[in-house]
Order: C-alpha cells, then sequence, then structure tokens
C-alpha cells in the first residue's frame, strides 16, 4: 500500500504539466515506453462490460459557444477516477471565469456524483484552449455516462494576462519520462511579472493524456517533465500555452 500511495503521490506532483503560447506539430515516440504508473483506461480495467461509456457535452442558452472535448476517464492505482479533457475558445474575443461541471450518470439518469471545476488557464484567449481535470476519490459504483458542461464564461472586462511565444519546442522520451523543453518569448513592450505554462499532449484522437503547469517569474528558457497517462499512444500532439501576468 505505500508503494502505491508514493507512486500516486509523484503523479500529482508530476501529471500536471507545465506550458507556453504555441504548438508544436505530431511528436513520434521512436521506442514505445512502458506504462509508468500503470495507468489504464477505465473500460480496460473492468472483467465485465464498460464502466465509462462514451462522454456527452453540453452548454446552456445564452453562454459563448465555447468547444468542449469530453474527458476520457482512468482509474488510478488507488482506485481513484481521473478525468481530462479540452476546451477550446472558437471566438473572436477572449474568454475569463470559464466554470465546468462534470456528472457521472448512471443508466437512470441520476447523476452519480457531480463537480465544478475551473479549467488550468485562467483566460482563454480567442483561438485557443486548455485542458481540464476532475478527480474522484471512488469509481463509480455502476456503469456511468459522463457529462460535461459549461456553467459559467464571459468576454474579458480587463485583460490582465498578455499571450507569450513560444520557441524552439523538444519532447524527448528519456527512457523513463518524456523532457519537454522551449524558450519564452515576449515581442510586446508590456512588462510581465510571472509566466503560466501550460503543456498539453493529445492523441491522436484528440483525448487529453497528459498536462503540466509551470510557473516562471519571467519569460525565459523551461524544462520540465512529464507522465503520459497512455504512454503506448504513437503520435502526440503536444499544445505549448504561456500567459504572462501584467506587471505594473
Amino acid at each position: 500500500m505505500g508503494q502505491w500511495f508514493w507512486r500516486w503521490l509523484c503523479f500529482f506532483v508530476g501529471v500536471l504539466l507545465t506550458a507556453a503560447c504555441g504548438q508544436s506539430p505530431s511528436a513520434r515516440s521512436e521506442t514505445p515506453p512502458p506504462t509508468l504508473l500503470r495507468f489504464t483506461p477505465v473500460t480496460a480495467s473492468l472483467p465485465i462490460g464498460s464502466l465509462i461509456r462514451p462522454p456527452m457535452t453540453s452548454t446552456p442558452s445564452g453562454l459563448p459557444a465555447l468547444s468542449l472535448i469530453g474527458p476520457t476517464c482512468y482509474e488510478t492505482p488507488v482506485q481513484s477516477l481521473v478525468c481530462l479533457g479540452w476546451i477550446h475558445n472558437p471566438l473572436d474575443h477572449a474568454q475569463e471565469s470559464i466554470l465546468l461541471n462534470l456528472k457521472l450518470v448512471d443508466d437512470n439518469g441520476d447523476a452519480i456524483v457531480s463537480q465544478n471545476i475551473s479549467p488550468v488557464r485562467e483566460w482563454l484567449p480567442p483561438q485557443s484552449g486548455t485542458p481540464y481535470r476532475f478527480i474522484f476519490a471512488d469509481l463509480p459504483p455502476v456503469p456511468v455516462t459522463p457529462q460535461i458542461g459549461l456553467i459559467t464564461t464571459r468576454p474579458v472586462r480587463e485583460n490582465t494576462h498578455i499571450s507569450l511565444e513560444v520557441r524552439r519546442v523538444t519532447m524527448e522520451w528519456d527512457g523513463k519520462v518524456y523532457r519537454v523543453s522551449g524558450q519564452i518569448h515576449n515581442k510586446s513592450p508590456v512588462i510581465v511579472k510571472e509566466v503560466k505554462i501550460v503543456v498539453t499532449v493529445q492523441d491522436a484522437a484528440g483525448s487529453v493524456i497528459g498536462f503540466r503547469t509551470l510557473i516562471q517569474a519571467e519569460p525565459e528558457a523551461f524544462e520540465t517533465t512529464l507522465i503520459l497517462l497512455e504512454p503506448y499512444a504513437e503520435t502526440y500532439r503536444v499544445t505549448i500555452t504561456a500567459d504572462g501576468i501584467k506587471g505594473e
């Protein structure tokens, strides 16, 4: 039990990736790495049937039409549930105060559990996205359908962030973890006092299989490591965003 606890602790110290503003093309792993923490899709972990059904998404009328990619849920080594997904802003203006809700609904339409969270980035510039993550302490006792919905969002009222450029991105497998590095560049005359980097990895189908966040005092080179929930995926899409908080 102690061994699983420390593996689980190490995962959550390390599975939310850090990032900067930009996107790299697909990166291929030359050798399929081992399943580092034995994270498997829930549907593959049950002897009979499927515990997690295909997700559903919803956006209430009156809210901007942000694009939600339903979560992929994974069973952890301690029998909890982690659900990762992606939200994209297709609009021509930035959004903030975004709040999401995820319900796990049984076949009778009843919510077994419900949770609200904010996505990883505090704002979403036009044509950009961010991962989100839900953590449930226990696996659902019956098969469920994840229902992800947008609760609130609004146009940015006072722009306290700027998007920074990410250059020279690399992602390499070192035999144990993936190493991601790059260079953050501020092209504007605006001084920033803090940089939040989000590194997101998606498989060929667009499912989020890992992300990590990193906070830096200023735009500069960065390097971080990450563990993917499905490390056997052959093709990865790596998205790195860097948001600078404007200085005084």
